[in-house]
C-alpha cells in the first residue's frame, strides 16, 4: 500500500511570540507591577502557565508600567514599543475570577483595561491572612467624540 501524503489545510495553533510581565519576580518576590500601572488591550485568547492555569493574552493598545518590560533576552522595552505587541498576564486569583468565573467576564475580542492596585491581605476564605494582588479588570468600549456629548456621558470615565 502506498504511503498517504498530506498538505496543510489550515494552521490551528502556532507558538505565540509574546512578552510576559509578571506581577512579582520569584527571586525575593520583587514587585514588577506598581500601583497604578495599567495595560489596555484586545483580549485575544488564553494561554497556559507552567502550572496549567489559564492566562489571558492581550494585544497591547496602551500601557503604562513604572518598571520596564523585558524581552526573553533581558532587553528593556519601552511602554510605547509595546503597542501592537502581545502580552501574557500571569495567573492570579483575581484574574482567574475576573476572566473565567465572573458573570461579566470579558469575551475574546473585547478591549480590556487591567490596572494594578497593589497587594492586600485577604480577610476571609481559604486564604485568609495571605497577601493577594489587587487588580481591577474593566471591559472598555470605544467612544467616538462626535457620537456622544459630555452631558450624555455623565459620570463615566473617558480616557
Amino acid at each position: 500500500m502506498a504511503k498517504r501524503r498530506y498538505a496543510v489545510k489550515r494552521s490551528v495553533f502556532k507558538k505565540v511570540d509574546r512578552y510576559f510581565h509578571p506581577f512579582t519576580r520569584d527571586e525575593g518576590r520583587e514587585k514588577v507591577w506598581l500601583e497604578g500601572d495599567f495595560v489596555i488591550g484586545e483580549y485575544l485568547m488564553d494561554m497556559k502557565d507552567t502550572y496549567g492555569n489559564s492566562c489571558p493574552l492581550l494585544r497591547v493598545e496602551e500601557a503604562e508600567f513604572s518598571n520596564p518590560v523585558t524581552d526573553k533576552d533581558g532587553n528593556q522595552i519601552s511602554n510605547s514599543s509595546l503597542e501592537g505587541e502581545k502580552l501574557q498576564l500571569n495567573n492570579t486569583g483575581t484574574l482567574e475570577h475576573a476572566f473565567y468565573t465572573d458573570e461579566n467576564s470579558p469575551n475574546h475580542g473585547e478591549t480590556v483595561k487591567i490596572t494594578y492596585l497593589g497587594i492586600e491581605k485577604l480577610t476571609k476564605g481559604e486564604w485568609k491572612g495571605k497577601k493577594s494582588h489587587n487588580i481591577e479588570v474593566e471591559v472598555l468600549e470605544e467612544v467616538i467624540d462626535s457620537e456622544v456629548s459630555e452631558e450624555e456621558m455623565g459620570n463615566q470615565e473617558v480616557f
